[in-house]
């Protein structure tokens, strides 16, 4: 029986006049993974298509007059198409194809579609999860591979012996996979993991960025992944060195890691620079890698901490400028309580929260220097005072109070 949200999709297609004219040109198959989001009890999204027993551009022209049309891709060749007054997300249609590998990366493939029926074209997707159609028109299920028994036991297979020497990003999408929904490996499939990991260095750093990230928005086990990436050689394929050890107590801990905490792990654990690592070889973006450098920092100024009002100074230093640092897991325990503290308003947490400028203290100190640097000495220490509730920070007049006191006192 199928799922009853994959029921009310061929309904809800099969009464489009789009979709009666491509049944007109052949047999049309919902594919891939919409088809193995609806057997996991997941939302459905993306919609694939596949169309047994025309070609593309006769796709194309008879679709023409229901909405947009677009061939994209160099190699894979598929069509996006939006009908008229459609909202959701682009329809993926192609003809059944084989891939034939041409030259090095992910690019770099010929594709066959002459004389290749709905059964090739399973034959070359990734998983056997993946490798499951279903026809719109008869509800008929084609499962050459035994994708559905595998989603049934939670194992993840690849469907062909050939899948990642073809195309070794599907060793992070194996990786993706795991992690997201929980699927053992398959020891066949770990082990051509294994045999074929040292060509992820083929692949651009920015899919392989993708990959992590669909991990990460999806709610993927981070500790799955690290632990795949070390069992499969991936971390010296990919990072370039042999990933340190993760103790049992640690994988639980790890599990499910915010962004900053995974990627900072990443460069740790190999023993690497995290934000030169992000930027350099997954070629991630400004705002996290500056974070990851604000993160590092951090750690490194954390070991020289002696004492409570050392560790405040330098969590309302990182917190006025970066306070999303302090959020990530990486952050132990007692610097995630002061900066809760500051977060409930016990505590400042950046110089914006005391009513005090540059301009009150050169007003007390009579001078017309903008760069006079007592002043910043004088805020500094105003700031870490405030910190220790030296004076009630909140209030401007005790501020100004406080300020006279101490320019009286000192200058």
């Amino acid at each position: 029986m199928l799922p009853q949200q994959l029921q009310f999709l061929l309904r809800s297609l099969e009464s489009q006049e789009w979709i009666q004219v491509l049944m007109k040109l052949g047999d049309v198959y919902v594919v891939g993974g919409c088809v193995r989001d609806a057997f996991l009890n997941k939302p459905i999204k993306d919609i694939d298509l596949v169309v047994d027993g025309t070609t593309l551009d006769i796709i194309k022209n008879a679709l023409r007059l229901y909405g947009s049309t677009k061939i994209v891709g160099e190699s894979f060749a598929a069509l996006k198409f939006r009908p008229t007054g459609y909202e959701g997300e682009d329809f993926d249609i192609v003809v059944p194809r084989e891939d034939r590998k041409t030259g090095e990366g992910h690019k770099g493939f010929a594709v066959k579609t002459e004389g290749v029926d709905i059964n090739g074209d399973l034959r070359r997707r990734d998983f056997t999860i993946n490798s499951i159609a279903v026809n719109v028109a008869t509800g008929e299920v084609k499962d050459p591979f035994g994708g559905l028994e595998d989603l049934k036991n939670h194992i993840l297979k690849a469907t062909d012996i050939n899948a990642f020497s073809e195309d070794s990003l599907r060793i992070m999408r194996g990786l993706q996979f795991a992690s997201r929904f929980g699927f053992t490996l398959s020891p066949t499939t770990l082990k051509l993991m294994k045999q074929n990991a040292h060509l992820i260095s083929e692949i651009p750093g920015e899919r392989i960025h993708e990959e992590f990230e669909k991990l990460l928005k999806k709610g993927g086990d981070t500790a799955v992944a690290l632990n795949i990436l070390s069992e499969t050689g991936l971390d010296v394929a990919l990072l370039g060195k042999k990933m340190t050890a993760m103790p049992d107590w640690q994988e639980q801990e790890f599990r499910h890691l915010d962004p900053l905490s995974f990627y900072y792990l990443l460069g740790f654990k190999t023993q690497q620079d995290p934000a030169k690592l992000y930027k350099n070889r997954l070629k991630g973006d400004y705002e996290l890698t500056k974070q990851l450098e604000v993160l590092t920092a951090f750690f490194k100024k954390l070991g020289e901490c002696d004492s409570e009002e050392e560790l405040k100074w330098l969590i309302f230093v990182v917190s006025s400028k970066y306070p999303q640092v302090l959020k990530c897991q990486m952050i132990p325990e007692e610097s995630t309580e002061i900066y809760k503290q500051m977060e409930k308003g016990w505590l400042p947490s950046s110089p914006k929260d005391i009513p005090i400028t540059g301009n009150d203290v050169l007003g007390m100190l009579n001078s017309t220097k903008q760069n006079d640097p007592r002043v910043g000495e004088i805020l500094r220490k105003m700031y870490k005072d405030a910190l220790t509730s030296e004076y009630n920070w909140k209030d401007r007049r005790e501020c100004l109070e406080y300020l006279l006191y101490e320019i009286t006192e000192k200058y």
